[in-house]
């Protein structure tokens, strides 16, 4: 027994010895400006190989503080940061086995000729080509940045995905949709190929008649097979961009039937900061080239030293079958559909991150504030507002009031969510619109809208006398899916005959509904839907309230 204890006790001291020393192991320091004296960043801290190989990387926060962990492979550090010149530096000898590093940077203009040159041999010779290069590889410090930051210190994200429709080939956002997505994530935003399938193989995959269209992200414009596929070029200074130099950029090889992209990537001079890439497709049908279709991904720099991405989209072509009627022989008119194309947008914005270091950011953008009322002017405590076909919802409190937060730029219709009708994935109308806009509060004052308004509107089209007792339901799969031309008929139960037919109402649309409002209450009622292919569904019920929901489950055969 005693063996064993010493034993443990030696296996107790082995871990904790190891453990110390591997807490030891550290590579610890701060960067600063070297002539203000200012910690600087954002500052990407390597640990490099005899070969150049890294085998270690960290960022350094607001502080100027950075900790990396040591390997024995570790010969040299090296730092870099946009806006300075890079150092390389012998590792330290370590005390009590901690590496203590205080340096520091040496600001230089953003285009300072650089000592490191890549670029594709078959680009042309440019005056500007120096600048350009060294611009390229301040970018390329700016893109470490961003990528390493995503990886050291992951962040709680709160992202807002859309979808846009827009008016032909103009700005104006006919339709909307927004999700979101909230998550522990390294990032906000990534590109789904490398840099050289890029080169390669260009920005747009088909396949079976499907265009998926991509986007470059950090990864892919710091790698050498960018550098080298693509020429760069200083833009033109824009007026709408002070203190702003654009790295412009081309596919170096164009190939026919392979959609590449140009654009720039935009560098704050005075911030000494990433601003954004904004770029074009090139080799689309030349029918799309009024509907400017590229995109746009934008950068943003926190007092921690994260740069993360907190805006992207992208701006593409698509397409609809409308029907129009043309003049054939003889002056007969017939239907012919044609294909009519449209801009659409597709991208995200970054609503909240937030960091265990306690930081945190927060977009710009809306705010909706509702009061929300009965018809009898109460107020609608428990009412549930939605913005139309997105996930923006939010209840009414005992005043009737709701705020919904981070809304994206836009315009939305405000539906109301009843607990009767939401089984049917019915939502109620109001009326109301709002476009949506960065930093904005808007308040509305809303007329809740109820299931019996919706039956009731349903109803009057019929054309019939309103009964006492309404029904509404929808005639639906297993799965949740409507059944559209479904027969669906109402009986009523008659002593010793049995269930006897009231009316054999009709079909349902498209979105699997029928509705019949000719009715008495106190009545039993039985509801049978008929559709090929599937046995009879039935639902018997006794109409002891104004409207009746319901919803009929049609299965297949066995």
């Amino acid at each position: 027994m005693r063996s064993r204890l010493l034993s443990l006790a030696a296996l107790l001291l082995s871990l904790a010895v190891g453990a110390h020393r591997m807490s030891a192991q550290e590579l610890r320091g701060t960067v600063r400006d070297s002539a203000s004296r200012l910690p600087v960043a954002g500052a990407v801290v390597m640990l490099v190989t005899a070969s150049d190989g890294v085998v270690g990387r960290s960022i350094t926060n607001q502080l100027g503080e950075f900790r990396v962990v040591l390997t024995d492979a570790a010969s040299r550090v090296r730092v870099v940061r946009l806006g300075y010149r890079p150092r390389v530096i012998p590792m330290p000898a370590p005390s009590n086995g901690v590496v203590q590093l205080d340096l520091a940077l040496v600001a230089i203009p953003i285009t300072l000729e650089s000592v490191r040159t890549v670029a594709a041999a078959s680009c042309p010779e440019r005056a500007d080509a120096p600048a350009a290069l060294a611009l390229l590889e301040q970018a390329r410090s700016g893109l470490l940045t961003t990528i390493v930051s995503r990886s050291v210190t992951p962040a709680n994200m709160k992202r807002l995905l859309f979808e846009r429709m827009m008016d032909g080939n103009s700005d104006r956002i006919v339709h909307q949709s927004v999700r979101i997505d909230s998550a522990v994530t390294t990032g906000s935003f990534g590109a789904v190929r490398s840099a050289a399938d890029f080169v390669q193989q260009g920005f747009v995959q088909d396949s079976g008649g499907i265009r998926t269209f991509f986007a470059p992200d950090a990864e892919t414009l710091l790698n050498d097979g960018f550098a080298n596929g693509y020429c760069f070029r200083i833009m033109d200074a824009e007026r709408g961009r002070p203190h702003q130099i654009g790295l412009g950029f081309t596919v170096a090889d164009r190939r026919r039937e392979r959609v590449d992209i140009e654009g720039a990537l935009w560098v704050d001079t005075a911030a000494r900061a990433l601003m954004d890439i904004d770029f074009r497709y090139l080799g689309l049908d030349r029918r799309y080239d009024e509907f400017h279709a590229g995109g746009r991904v934008s950068f943003q720099a926190m007092p921690n030293g994260v740069v993360l991405v907190d805006r992207w989209n992208l701006r593409l072509v698509g397409a609809r079958q409308d029907t129009m009627t043309v003049m054939v022989r003889r002056l007969e008119s017939q239907q012919r559909p044609v294909q009519r194309l449209y801009a659409q947008e597709v991208g995200g914005e970054l609503a909240r991150a937030t960091w265990p270091d306690g930081n945190s950011w927060k977009g710009s953008l809306g705010t909706l504030r509702v009061h929300a009322v009965t018809h009898a002017g109460r107020p609608a405590s428990g009412a549930v507002v939605n913005l139309d076909d997105t996930k923006y919802r939010a209840v009414a409190d005992a005043k009737g009031d709701l705020e919904i937060t981070d809304v994206v730029p836009g315009p939305y219709q405000l539906v109301v969510i009843d607990p009767e009708l939401s089984p049917l994935d019915i939502t109620l109308e109001t009326g109301l619109t709002l476009v949506a806009a960065r930093d904005s509060i808007f308040h509305l004052g809303l007329d809740v809208p109820t299931a019996e308004d919706y039956a009731q509107h349903a109803c009057v089209s019929d054309t019939h006398a309103l009964g006492t007792a309404w029904i509404l339901g929808r005639v639906t799969t297993p799965d949740g899916r409507s059944v559209a031309g479904a027969k669906w008929t109402v009986q009523r139960h008659v002593d010793v005959v049995g269930w006897v037919d009231i009316v054999e109402g009709g079909r349902t649309g498209s979105d699997g509904l029928f509705h019949y409002c000719k009715l008495a209450l106190g009545t039993p009622i039985k509801v049978i839907a008929e559709h090929p292919g599937a046995p009879n569904a039935s639902y018997v019920v006794e109409l002891t309230e104004k409207l009746t929901v319901m919803q009929l489950e049609l299965r297949p055969k066995d």
